[in-house]
């Protein structure tokens, strides 16, 4: 990852999520993480709960997506400082959210009636 993609990370650091599973039957977690410290590939980050070494992670903010796998954790008074060695491509990962779908054509009601009649007549008669 490059120092560039951190640097968005850094301009994010207000509203990072971290989401992670601890087994790959479990629900998804998320929590609110702070971003501590930054370094080219590995990211520190402050959280409430402790984050197993190994657990792939995936840090969130507004339009954008770094995944990593965390190297350490360690207690730090209430918290939990977390070191995520990230992975993956060597610029910033933005994404959509899939739940938002750009439709370019709709069927007219005559065209799905004409499908519809189509698909009765295509039908064997019982």
């Amino acid at each position: 990852m490059s120092a560039g993609t951190i640097t968005s990370l850094e301009a994010q650091s207000r509203g990072i999520i971290m989401r992670w599973s601890d087994t790959p039957s479990s629900p998804v977690l998320e929590l609110p993480v702070e971003l501590v410290q930054q370094d080219n590939s590995e990211p520190i980050v402050r959280a409430p709960l402790r984050v197993g070494e190994a657990t792939p992670v995936t840090l969130l903010s507004k339009d954008y997506m770094v995944n990593g796998i965390v190297r350490f954790c360690r207690a730090d008074k209430n918290s939990f400082l977390i070191t995520v060695a990230t992975v993956g491509a060597p610029e910033p990962t933005f994404y959509r959210d899939p739940g938002a779908l750009a439709v370019d054509d709709f069927l007219t009601e005559e065209e799905e009636a004409k499908i519809l009649e189509s698909l009765r007549d295509s039908l064997p008669s019982m």
